[in-house]
């Protein structure tokens, strides 16, 4: 759900790319289950450096939300996994790609999530 409202949020005044587009239409299945504030507190013991503390907005990041879906889902025996671009770490915030690493959650980047699944990227 907090993805769904980062990329609503982002994309505001631009068209969707292609990327966003599918998203946006599996938000339904994208969002169930949602993760507990209890499994986002859990990640956060963690990992807590998965929040950008310099952020000045109200709204909530979607980085735990997704971390906690994944650990959430690989514990019941689903083949869980985040797709992830942000693999950049800076002193004060840990990218989504090692915070992945960090709780054991395996991550893909979305150029190759699509070759597995046979989508094609038009290069």
């Amino acid at each position: 759900m907090q993805v769904v409202k980062e990329l609503r949020r982002d994309s505001e005044g631009h068209a969707l790319d292609q990327a966003c587009t599918w998203a946006l239409s599996v938000e339904g299945t994208a969002c169930d289950p949602a993760a507990s504030y209890e499994d986002v507190k859990a990640v956060l013991a963690i990992v807590p450096d998965v929040l950008d503390t310099m952020k000045e907005s109200g709204t909530d990041e979607a980085d735990p939300y997704v971390l906690a879906i994944a650990r959430t889902l690989r514990a019941v025996g689903h083949d869980a996994r985040v797709v992830v671009q942000e693999t950049k770490d800076t002193p004060r915030k840990l990218s989504l790609n090692t915070a992945c690493g960090m709780l054991g959650i395996p991550s893909v980047p979305l150029l190759g999530l699509l070759r597995t699944e046979g989508i094609s990227t038009g290069t």
